[in-house]
């Protein structure tokens, strides 16, 4: 565990406004980052952007900013990757690695369990043709599959079933009478000694007019594209005649116009003169083609009669352009490392710089912060992702601190620790600061041989022990004096790569490292491996002490109860759906324990018994990395890489044991969903006994109760008429379905429409 959280107070960390709007169990706002636009669409009254830190919208009239994020939403990544509006003005909504999502301004919908089914997660195009067909394909190489959905049913296109061609998928494009065109290409470059460097290349123009596709090789038939390099080939667009632009960036760029069956170039400095290098284009309205380089936009008239919009008065480069609406033009924009978050709006002729921040702490182009630390105030401290320096938040404010207004050596935060005697420890490269209140003390190490503390623990002995990149550095707060005392290089660590860090009731030093386990005091080091321990793995990753105890996690999965010397083995693999690694580990309150997976749900280890939460919409599972910070009240504060830092109080749910089988957690289900009328919910019990079902409102009302007695494994079906116990019908909106039995609970989100 790399913090330790002791809170007082955090009811109000990062507001509660919205809460309960949505079906999650997250507690409170995200913290992200919306710097990085990926994508975006709009409307009359809002702008909506696509981020890696969530869905952005923008009034238009007003500057508002509402951030739709896996804590408020269904959404089950913050990295949108894709952005449409259907003729209906329902939002579509694409994903990093969760998924297709839908939002008609009032209720969200998922279509995730076609896609799921067929192994597509991640949503890299969408596009809404003339007959409102949706379409969208994946990321996956050489394995490319084309989607579109008539508001029915599914159909797929893959190089199996069809003629796509077995490359990846970089545009799609609609035409005015209901055809798709998609653009294929891929581009690899491999030097060879002797032979020098080689490359292959290859560009396909596919469309699907009336449900048949046609494929065209875009080197070996007309065009005969055979010298431009598919890493040229930068964009596909349609015009209101059905005419296909393709363009190249080759000298300057060029057109390739596709008009019937005839293909014609068109150098673009014959029409905008010599300097102009084009790097996208767009249709707006009224057949307006819009292009920009790194200094200029230009329009142009269907004659392709030019105005062009020098850049140069905001100061930022435009990168692409993400969206047209009407003539009206969002671009997302090169940032220098230091630059202010943001994007580009071209409205009327008049060029707007636009600041897409959420929060003080918009970190850009990373959705990564590096540590976080909660103190005995109850303040939030949390390390940006880049030169930011460190932000504390009091429950009602941010305060950033860095070396121009604090004794911080370096901007450079690289962990926090919340010392249990009070303040927090900061390092930076080198150094060592200790704030207590308003007071700071830095403390120059580097002498003494820190360099980059990844780590920060304090022993009983008034000494830290912080983990330095390769080596175990230690700092004696009372002598104010500093060594290294292990490393590789003295032969007292088995590895380079250390992991995790823990002091026992015993001043025992346990260091977690990917080739062992190292226990350490004074002279005495110790090494546990495979060879002389009951592990699997050599591969040690958490450690977090309990009193009396040292739990210990490993890579693949193994979870031990240290006891003096003795290494008490925790069998997780007889429940249904264990941890195939663990990553993270905290002891709560009541001495259970959390654990995070990585690529995985949360779970909870409890008088023998594994649970695992609800991950609502898969937002742990999407995520590399999940950090746990626990506070006293039960809130557990994740550290979730690329999604930000949430809380969350999900459910727990029991996994099967060895004497029952699937919980029902793992089955319930309700049909239909979205519903007019009635809905089904439906689980399969695994023992006799009883169950009650609930339903909720958003404020966590209780409306209607039902209690459902089972025998062993039977099918449980209940109508719910969208009726409270009274029999007075509900209006439209979301509710929630609770069961909960003997061994735990678990929800639904309910659609009910008018």
């Amino acid at each position: 565990m790399r913090n330790t959280a002791v809170i007082s107070c955090l009811i109000l960390l990062l507001g509660l406004g919205s809460l309960f709007s949505q079906n999650r169990d997250f507690l409170s706002e995200t913290i992200t980052s919306t710097t990085n636009i990926l994508c975006s669409a709009e409307d009359p009254d809002y702008l909506y952007l696509g981020t890696q830190g969530g869905l952005l919208r923008v009034d238009k009239t007003t500057g508002s900013k509402h951030l739709f994020h896996i804590a408020n939403s269904p959404l089950g990544s913050n990295e949108i990757t894709a952005l449409a509006f259907d003729q209906e003005h329902k939002l579509w909504v694409g994903t990093q690695k969760a998924g297709l999502y839908s939002w008609d301004g009032s209720l969200w919908e998922d279509y995730n369990d076609y896609l799921f089914a067929h192994g597509i997660k991640t949503i890299s195009g969408l596009c809404v043709d003339a007959n409102d067909n949706i379409w969208t394909h994946n990321s996956s190489g050489n394995d490319p599959v084309l989607l579109k959905f008539d508001g029915l049913s599914w159909t797929e296109y893959n190089p199996t079933n069809s003629v796509l061609p077995a490359y990846p998928i970089a545009y799609l494009a609609a035409g005015p009478n209901g055809e798709l065109w998609i653009l294929s290409f891929s581009y690899f470059e491999n030097y060879t000694p002797g032979v020098g460097w080689e490359s292959w290349s290859h560009a396909y123009l596919s469309s699907v007019i009336d449900g048949g596709m046609s494929t065209l090789d875009l080197y070996g038939d007309a065009p005969h594209l055979q010298y431009i390099l598919a890493g040229e080939l930068s964009n596909i667009e349609v015009d209101s005649s059905g005419r296909v632009w393709l363009l190249t960036q080759d000298n300057g760029g060029t057109w390739w116009i596709r008009d019937g069956q005839a293909w014609s170039p068109l150098r673009i400095d014959s029409i905008l003169g010599a300097g102009f290098t084009v790097t996208d284009m767009a249709f707006g309205s009224d057949n307006i083609l819009w292009v920009c380089s790194r200094t200029q936009l230009a329009k142009l008239s269907p004659e392709l009669i030019p105005t062009l919009y020098p850049v140069s008065s905001v100061g930022l480069v435009p990168k692409n352009i993400l969206s047209v609406y009407q003539n009206d033009l969002t671009f997302n924009i090169i940032r220098p490392y230091d630059s202010e978050p943001g994007y580009l709006r071209f409205e009327d002729g008049i060029w707007i710089a636009c600041d897409s921040s959420t929060n003080p702490l918009d970190y850009h182009d990373y959705t990564y912060l590096e540590d976080y630390a909660i103190d005995l105030a109850g303040n939030l401290w949390v390390a940006g992702s880049i030169n930011q320096g460190i932000f504390r938040w009091d429950g009602q404010n941010w305060t950033q601190f860095n070396t121009q207004n604090s004794q911080l050596s370096s901007n450079s935060i690289a962990s926090i620790y919340a010392d249990p005697t009070g303040g927090i420890w900061i390092g930076t490269l080198g150094h060592l600061t200790r704030v207590v209140g308003d007071s700071w003390t830095v403390y120059d190490c580097e002498a003494s041989g820190l360099w980059h503390p990844k780590q920060i623990v304090r022993g009983p002995d008034n000494k830290l022990h912080v983990i330095d990149n390769s080596s175990i550095y230690t700092w004696d707060i009372t002598n104010q004096t500093g060594h290294v005392y292990l490393s590789v290089a003295n032969h007292l660590l088995p590895s380079n790569y250390l992991q995790d860090i823990a002091v026992d009731q015993y001043n025992r030093k346990w260091i977690a490292t990917s080739n062992g386990l190292v226990r350490w005091l004074g002279n005495d080091v110790a090494f546990f491996s495979t060879s002389n321990s009951p592990f699997n793995t050599n591969n040690f990753t958490a450690l977090q002490r309990d009193g009396d105890y040292m739990w210990i996690g490993t890579r693949t999965g193994q979870l031990a109860r240290l006891f003096v010397n003795e290494f008490q083995m925790q069998d997780l693999s007889a429940f249904g759906d264990p941890p195939a690694s663990i990553f993270d580990l905290v002891v709560d309150t009541d001495h259970s324990l959390w654990l995070s997976s990585g690529f995985g749900p949360l779970y909870h280890w409890s008088n023998g018994v594994l649970h695992s939460t609800d991950t609502a919409g898969h937002a742990l599972t999407n995520a590399e990395k999940t950090w746990i910070l626990l506070g006293p009240d039960g809130r557990k504060w994740l550290n979730v890489a690329r999604n930000g830092i949430i809380s969350f109080n999900g459910e727990i749910v029991a996994n099967a044991d060895p004497a029952e089988d699937a919980s029902p957690v793992s089955i319930l289900s309700n049909h239909p969903n979205p519903f007019h009328n009635s809905t089904k919910l439906s689980f399969r019990a695994p023992k006799t006994g009883v169950y009650n079902l609930q339903i909720f409102n958003l404020r966590g009302q209780l409306l209607r109760t039902a209690v459902l007695n089972s025998s062993s494994k039977s099918q449980v079906d209940w109508l719910w008429d969208g009726c409270n116990e009274r029999g007075e019908r509900l209006g439209a909106g979301v509710y929630f379905a609770r069961l909960s039995w003997s061994r735990g609970s678990c929800s639904r989100k309910l659609l009910l429409l008018k």
